[in-house]
């Protein structure tokens, strides 16, 4: 038989059985609101992921429309950076841009704003490699211009011949060297941490040219690594000091290349020849308009009344 308990014990037990159950009101608590969480996450994830299958041309610019949209259908990075179904587009260059990013008073910086400004992505577009930025600034150029193949022209670099180098572009014969990885990123350990590598991005491109760091090596790898801040990436390249992790920075530098292969030109006075980068400082991009063949041209001008 128990024994009965007296007021100050049974005062003392129903306050801990009532603090026990406000735990488990909270437990309840804390474990629906740990779902409702979970439940608003994957919801804000699932639309994130939606994002990017938006058209690429959801928020054209005034200027641009009206004008040819032409969608990417191949890149030297093979697509291999950006999310799957992802869209890659252009429009055409208008004349005021065109004539715009041919004169040399501009900054790089400029010209790579306006090039910027006419491609459209589905993803941010400050993510494009630079040397996928770079191929699709030239396709709009010569997409531009209609013609299939246009002559390219610039001076001839030998001192004593006033002649210029030439060569006749097409779409066609753009070799691409392609990017020739499995799977992005490529991912080193390096004492107690992990970086992850991704080619460069025009916009890491633009931020080293702004901090005048475009020419050291060290920078434009740091700038490569996509799970970290570059100053943390900074610091621990620069860091290295054995041999075996050196030669695979290396390797991981050379294993992220691709570009479109130079362009020959050549002088029909002096026999001179001349390879041409795709670059935007001194390019075919930023060169004087191109000039489609003359035939095409007879076509569209009148003379007299």
């Amino acid at each position: 038989m128990s024994k009965a308990l007296s007021p100050e014990e049974f005062a003392s037990r129903k306050e801990a059985a009532q603090k026990q159950a406000q735990k488990v009101e909270v437990s309840e608590s804390d474990s629906s609101l740990k779902s409702q969480n979970f439940k608003e996450e994957s919801e804000q994830e699932e639309k994130d992921i939606r994002t990017v299958f938006k058209s690429a041309f959801e928020n054209i610019l005034p200027k641009h429309q009206g004008l040819p949209q032409i969608t990417v259908q191949e890149l030297p990075s093979l697509f291999k950076p950006y999310p799957q179904g992802c869209e890659i587009a252009y429009v055409t260059y208008n004349y005021r841009d065109l004539k715009t990013i041919s004169t040399s008073k501009n900054s790089p910086l400029e010209n790579r704003r306006i090039q910027l400004e006419g491609i459209y992505t589905s993803f941010d577009k400050n993510l494009l490699t630079y040397m996928d930025f770079l191929y699709i600034s030239l396709l709009r150029k010569i997409s531009t211009l209609g013609a299939s193949t246009h002559n390219v022209s610039i001076p001839c670099n030998k001192s004593d011949c006033p002649g210029s180098l030439e060569a006749s572009v097409s779409i066609q014969d753009l070799e691409m060297r392609d990017l020739e990885i499995e799977a992005l990123p490529i991912s080193i350990d390096i004492g107690k941490d992990t970086l992850q590598f991704s080619p460069l991005t025009v916009g890491a491109f633009n931020f080293l040219e702004k901090t005048g760091r475009l020419e050291d090596p060290i920078a434009v790898l740091a700038a490569q690594a996509s799970n970290m801040s570059f100053e943390k990436a900074f610091r621990i390249l620069g860091d290295v000091k054995d041999v075996e992790t050196i030669s695979l920075l290396e390797y991981i530098d050379t294993a992220m290349l691709h570009e479109v292969k130079p362009i020959t030109l050549s002088c029909s006075l002096c026999k001179n020849t001349r390879q041409i980068n795709i670059d935007v400082n001194h390019s075919l991009i930023t060169a004087p308009p191109f000039r489609p063949d003359g035939e095409s041209l007879r076509t569209r001008i009148r003379f007299g009344s």
